[in-house]
């Protein structure tokens, strides 16, 4: 793998190894290759303060070391990195049993380097793991960028949702005032007499919604869709279905969305609805 052929130059590489030769190699082998990011230290006790400092994209860890070896590295390292983020390690080992395997794998080993090293191996390992850790975080940048987005439609569906309920309320307020401006113009009323026929009309209609399709209409008419319906008085989708089309037939209107405007002009946003039948 020549200079030119790194396809992440600028990866945070650190190195932690007692034998400052194994140091020094790998540190001329990735500088050769391209890196430019490259932290190497011999001493395990310095391994979570250089951590925090350099914050790797990549960590080579020997495991035989003294003071701490890479199973206790691991272990302090673990609690440093976020939830969900991908920091692969790389562990140096001559010891390729599937004991060694085993447990590096399970403190949080990613990959392994057997000593001594293959130079083209070693670039191979790390750039296929570089190549991870950047999908990911590319992947966890799109998470955030969806998430933010499905955010901002929920407060344009709100915000929708809360202008068709005003719209509904401007409805129900205009067809009464013509109601009653038609009444006056006719005069026509007896005592006792509804204010318009059409009006008794729906007025029956309403009365004749039971309790449950009145509770059906009344979120109905805030804009709720079937499945929040469904959820919040506890019942199926198709349970609200079927109340809406029931709503619909009793009042004679073409779609729900009448439906909506006769619960605004008849005031059940406004009166309570019992909630038991």
């Amino acid at each position: 793998m020549t200079q030119s052929s790194v396809r992440y130059p600028a990866a945070r590489i650190m190195i932690l190894d007692d034998q400052e030769s194994n140091v020094a190699l790998l540190q001329d082998l990735l500088d050769q290759a391209g890196y430019r990011a490259i932290t190497g230290i011999t001493d395990a006790r310095e391994a979570l303060a250089t951590f925090l400092a350099v914050r790797p994209d990549i960590l080579l860890l020997d495991l035989l070391m003294p003071f701490l070896d890479g199973f206790q590295v691991m272990a302090h390292l673990h609690p440093l990195i976020p939830s969900g983020a991908f920091v692969p390690i790389l562990v140096l080992t001559a010891d390729v049993s599937p004991d060694v395997k085993r447990r590096a794998l399970a403190e949080g080993a990613n990959d392994f380097i057997t000593k001594p090293f293959d130079p083209t191996e070693v670039l191979l390992r790390i750039g296929n793991l570089l190549e991870t850790r950047m999908l990911h975080e590319r992947l966890q940048e799109q998470n955030v960028l969806l998430e933010q987005r499905v955010r901002e439609r929920t407060q344009e569906l709100e915000e929708a949702r809360a202008q068709v309920l005003e719209l509904y309320r401007e409805i129900g307020q205009r067809n009464r005032a013509l109601h009653e401006r038609v009444e006056r113009l006719l005069d026509t009323r007896e005592p006792g007499r509804p204010a318009h026929p059409h009006e008794a009309d729906a007025q029956r209609s309403i009365e004749r919604l039971t309790v449950r399709e009145r509770q059906v209409l009344a979120r109905l008419a805030q804009g709720q869709t079937n499945k929040e319906i469904a959820a919040g008085l506890v019942v199926s989708t198709a349970t609200v279905k079927t109340h809406v089309e029931h709503i619909i037939a009793k009042l004679g209107v073409a779609d729900r969305t009448q439906a909506a405007v006769r619960a605004v002009e008849f005031g059940l946003l406004a009166t309570p609805v019992p909630e038991q039948e």
